[in-house]
């Protein structure tokens, strides 16, 4: 399970900011992941990584972008990213 949250998160990133940023985020979600005492047991504790990580890149984020029309773009990306989390975690409930 780890490897497809991993994997679909990293794909989501590299898809709206490029391979440099999914790399990190990539990095971001392991040092999560590092964190936890436990491996994950659900689906939705490996999902609370992942939004851990995302909270990471929002910040990291918006220290980047400073202008009002960047800051539009920003926000319309994370809906995105938002919604892609979302439909992979439709489908890991209800195609598995």
């Amino acid at each position: 399970m780890a490897e497809r949250e991993l994997s679909a998160f990293v794909h989501a990133i590299q898809e709206l900011f490029g391979s440099e940023q999914a790399k990190c985020s990539a990095e971001d979600w392991l040092h999560e992941l590092s964190k936890k005492d436990d491996l994950p047991s659900s689906a939705c504790e490996w999902r609370l990584i992942t939004a851990k990580a995302s909270s990471r890149l929002a910040v990291q984020m918006s220290r980047v972008l400073s202008t009002e029309s960047q800051t539009f773009r920003w926000e319309e990306k994370c809906v995105y990213l938002s919604l892609e989390l979302q439909a992979l975690s439709f489908r890991q409930w209800y195609v598995n």
